[in-house]
This record gives structure tokens, sequence and C-alpha cells, in this order.
């Protein structure tokens, strides 16, 4: 028999799909809230941490010798 044989579903097959889509289609928008939340969270940490990473002495109330060291570019010697 090929799937063109086949009579059409029932009401009741047809109303089962719709209650299990209906139920799949909660679910994946309560993962949606999830994912959502989670990421605004990870942008907030990026954000925080971009802002912690571009602290230095002298924009943040550290002393000089908690920078970075940051070797200087090399001076040429020639004339």
């Amino acid at each position: 028999m090929t799937p063109t044989d086949q009579p059409p579903p029932s009401y009741e097959e047809l109303a089962a799909l719709v209650v299990e889509q209906a139920s799949s289609i909660a679910q994946l928008r309560a993962e949606l809230t999830r994912t959502r939340e989670e990421l605004r969270l990870a942008h907030e940490r990026i954000t925080e941490l971009e802002a912690r990473l571009a602290q230095n002495s002298a924009n943040y109330s550290k002393p000089p010798s908690s920078d970075a060291f940051v070797k200087p570019a090399p001076i040429s010697q020639r004339r």
C-alpha cells in the first residue's frame, strides 16, 4: 500500500495530533523563555567583564603597580 492509498486520518487521530502539537509548542515556548533569560544574563555578564577589563590605574582607583605590564614599542637607534 502506498501513502496515497491510505485512507485519510480520522477526526480522533487529527484531534490527538493537535493536542500533541499544542503540548510540544508549550514546551518549546517555555524553553525559549528560559534561553532568552540565560542570554540576557550572559550579555550582562559580558558587559560587566568588558568594563572590568578596560579598567586601569588611569580610570580606576587602583595603584599603577596593579596595571598589567605592557611592553613599550622599541625605539629605533638609527639616525
